[in-house]
């Protein structure tokens, strides 16, 4: 062997003595599926932010009954996925939630090389069962002014069976002397937000509640109609109040010719000050 050749040889074992193997990239993978039955917000999490692969032939995400081995247009749910993101959501029409009502199990798949990652890893072919989301509170309000009380639900509901409290801190019981229980009813169909007026006995028991908390009992709420239908869990809630800032007005005032006594009327319940005042 020429002294040119060993030296080629010997530089050769180390540069295989100094290389570290590199760690093949991972592909990506569904981790979960959920849908808000109500109205209708699908949403997919994969394990690390993905977009559809637009190579040659792209795969494709759908929602089928479990089993299913390819799609069909006639009896599944395409699923758009965007712009690279762990978690997508597509919002599915009326005749796309009839579709996933007639399915058995619905659950969403994915082909090989539906989505790309980072690294341009496409995805081997996965799925997830559907779950179904339960509706909870997104937004609580109470003005104590006015006694109108503001419920905004994570999905759209209608009234279920039960009551809604307005309770004196986290985790009391129910306490029909201080708390104020309103019916369930005044939650219409399929909406979003829901608001009741209360009564002036009602405002003043909510202006005496020092720790205000909203709670819903289990099936007070339900989502979705048919075979994907939900319905909440207990819910206790801090709930916010907004402090009366509103003066109160005499409304009328009236006397007795006979007698001399005056009636007053005011625009709430109001108590005796401490200055003084002429009629």
């Amino acid at each position: 062997m020429s002294a040119l050749r060993a030296w080629h040889v010997a530089l050769f074992a180390c540069i295989v003595g100094l290389t570290l193997p590199f760690a093949e990239a991972a592909a990506p993978t569904l981790s979960s599926a959920s849908l808000k039955p109500g109205g209708g917000d699908l949403t997919a999490t994969f394990s690390e932010a993905v977009a559809a692969y637009s190579g040659s032939n792209p795969g494709q995400v759908y929602v089928a009954s479990t089993g299913s081995s390819s799609y069909s247009a006639t009896t599944d749910v395409l699923f758009t996925v965007g712009a690279s993101a762990a978690s997508h959501s597509s919002t599915l029409d009326a005749a796309a939630l009839t579709k996933i009502r007639a399915m058995t199990a619905p659950t969403l798949f994915m082909t090989d090389s539906a989505l790309v990652n980072g690294s341009s890893e496409t995805n081997a072919a996965g799925s997830a069962a559907l779950s179904l989301a339960k509706p909870e509170f997104s937004a609580t309000e109470a003005e104590g002014g006015t006694g109108r009380v503001t419920l905004r639900f994570t999905d759209t509901v209608s009234a279920g069976s039960g009551n809604v409290d307005i309770r004196d801190g986290a985790g009391a019981t129910h306490d029909a002397s201080t708390d104020v229980r309103l019916p369930v009813s005044f939650i219409s169909s399929n909406t979003i937000q829901a608001s009741y007026t209360l009564s002036e006995a009602e405002r003043q028991k909510l202006i005496a509640i020092s720790d205000p908390h909203l709670y819903l009992n289990a099936g007070a709420v339900t989502a979705g109609t048919g075979t994907i239908q939900t319905s909440n869990d207990a819910i206790s809630v801090t709930l916010n109040v907004v402090s009366d800032t509103t003066a109160p007005t005499l409304s009328a005032a009236t006397m007795h010719e006979g007698t001399g006594a005056w009636s007053a009327t005011f625009s709430e319940t109001v108590s005796a000050g401490t200055a003084s005042g002429t009629v």
